[in-house]
């Protein structure tokens, strides 16, 4: 038999009375929806239940940082405490209890698999205001930003004054109609426009209508902002024009525009010119294309990608390779989620195909023993532009005849950029190589600079550059030296596979035994430390052997 509202509120009072607090405000909420003394009823329940927490509610809500939100005085619900992190909703408008809003729910919901593939561009959601029906909209704020168009702003907004939702507010901006939605991002075009859109279908292609034509608009001279460009993909090329055509006609698919810029340096005078002029003609205002005019060396052609770029972080990009677009979300969200990184590997679908694990490197030696001699392949390089242009790499030039700082210098970019940030080596799969000019039948070219007479010209270059770079840190010297010794033999044993000089495999292994005992006594180390790396060479070398007899 159900009680009156007197019952009720007899009740109500009785276990207030006992400190049975949320029994309480349940037969005080049920006996004020009966219509009993209501006006005393909901006096009681403010005065019991919210005149303690009303500062913490406003603290709250004004701690939410965004653009045009109503006045706290003014907002349309309140959030009655009930057990810990669940809210009676009360609106003030209607003078009605609506439900309970369960805040620490949030904390359980599973994230839609939508959410979890794009990890790193905004959501755009159409709504009426209810956040209690759109948990799992409301916990992606924690990842990404939320631009909610809802029907009415003032309910909408009054959620954020929930203590429990702080951690979501701060990336939640709300829109009173998609008019304001449109010229928020017309006006803002450093602000990156959302590419996940969800609520219902009229409303939610509405929201997919303006923003397609927001990003058409950036794409223009006019709507072009470069404030607040994520990543650069810088493409270094030299007479192969017909080649770097397909790179761009690949990039300029993307559906991202203010994150993202496309720079060209274009090297060389002589082969692929129309096709070059062809690139220089392109209309897109993402797309970034210096022609020198001349012929620089490659160091030069490699470095300026980053010195004309306006990203915070530059990709580069070999201009027969393309980028996986699809992986782009991955590594946007990487360069945010890790400010200390200056410097990631990112896995391509050949070169690095082994990089099946993260590995992050610390600034200083762990960053070095991240980097050294693994950076063979230039394209699925990113660096910070900051960091790398603060490094003056112009200084560098009078190691020209240096033949690891010629072949390689992002090597050594890479090394001292270890010096000032953390990196990463990254296994999600971010460049698809192209065949390359001098295989394309398929057959894999052994190029002259992987023949054993210059590797071993190599290595002196390498052990030049830590007598220069480690300056007497022995710790760091003994590092590379094993790491030298092992690559090298690793490379002599690549080209006796792919069939260089195989006769004469073991003399060229002793000349390197020679060299790489020559470098072990050039440096201030103890017998102690010179016997480990003398082992280490044994090891490989044996190895290396073995396996060659093995062969014949």
């Amino acid at each position: 038999m159900a009680l009156t509202g007197q019952e009720l509120l007899d009740y109500a009072c009785a276990q207030f009375e006992n400190g049975s607090y949320d029994a309480a405000l349940e037969a005080f909420v049920l006996a004020y929806t009966k219509e009993y003394e209501q006006e005393w009823v909901l006096e009681n329940i403010y005065n019991c239940y919210m005149a303690g927490n009303e500062a913490e509610f406003q603290k709250s809500y004004e701690h939410w940082n965004t653009v045009d939100k109503p006045e706290y005085k003014s907002l349309a619900l309140d959030f009655i405490p009930y057990r810990e992190g669940e809210y009676y909703i009360f609106d003030k408008e209607l003078k009605s209890f609506r439900s309970i809003f369960l805040a620490d729910d949030l904390q359980n919901v599973t994230r839609q698999e939508e959410f979890r593939q794009a990890e790193f561009s905004a959501l755009a959601v159409a709504m009426d205001w209810d956040w209690s029906k759109l948990p799992e909209i409301l916990v992606e704020a924690e990842f990404r930003k939320i631009y909610a168009v809802c029907q009415d702003m003032n309910k909408c907004a009054s959620f954020f004054k929930i203590p429990e939702l702080a951690e979501y507010a701060q990336n939640v901006m709300l829109f009173s109609a998609e008019k304001e939605f449109q010229e928020f991002f017309h006006e803002h075009t450093s602000v990156y426009l959302p590419k996940i859109f969800m609520g219902v279908e009229d409303k939610k292609q509405q929201l997919i209508t303006i923003t397609d034509k927001e990003h058409e608009y950036r794409l223009t001279p006019e709507g072009r902002n470069a404030d607040n460009v994520l990543l650069t993909i810088g493409i270094p090329t030299y007479h192969r024009g017909h080649l770097l055509l397909k790179r761009i006609k690949n990039l300029l698919s993307m559906v991202y525009d203010a994150e993202i810029e496309i720079a060209v340096s274009k090297n060389g005078t002589e082969l692929y010119q129309e096709e070059y002029r062809q690139a220089a003609e392109i209309m897109d205002a993402r797309f970034v294309y210096y022609d020198h005019k001349r012929t620089l060396n490659t160091v030069e052609n490699w470095r300026y990608v980053v010195e004309m770029s306006h990203g915070e972080y530059v990709l580069f990009v070999s201009d027969e390779d393309d980028v996986v677009l699809q992986a782009l979300e991955h590594y946007f969200r990487l360069l945010v989620d890790y400010p200390e990184v200056n410097e990631i590997r990112a896995r391509t679908a050949d070169q690095y195909y082994e990089l099946t694990t993260r590995t992050y490197g610390k600034k200083g030696l762990e960053a070095f023993e991240n980097t050294f001699l693994q950076q063979n392949y230039l394209s699925g390089l990113i660096v910070r532009r900051k960091d790398f242009i603060q490094e003056d790499f112009v200084k560098l030039d009078r190691f020209l005849d240096n033949p690891y700082y010629r072949d390689y210098s992002h090597e050594w970019w890479c090394v001292m950029l270890s010096r000032s940030g953390d990196n990463l080596k990254e296994p999600v799969v971010l460049i698809r190589e192209g065949p390359s000019e001098a295989g394309r039948d398929g057959e894999i070219v052994l190029q002259p600079y992987a023949f054993y007479g210059n590797r071993l010209e190599e290595f002196e270059g390498i052990v030049d550059f830590l007598h220069w770079f480690m300056d007497g840190n022995t710790d760091g010297l003994i590092v590379g030296l094993n790491y030298a010794i092992y690559k090298t033999m690793y490379l002599f044993n690549m080209a006796r596979k792919l069939g260089h000089d195989p006769e004469h495999f073991n003399k060229w292994v002793d000349r390197f035994v020679m060299k790489a005992m020559e470098a072990v006594d050039g440096f201030d180390l103890n017998e102690e430390q010179k016997a480990g790396v003398l082992l280490c060479l044994r090891d490989c070398c044996t190895g290396a052997l073995k396996e060659a007899s093995d062969a014949e």
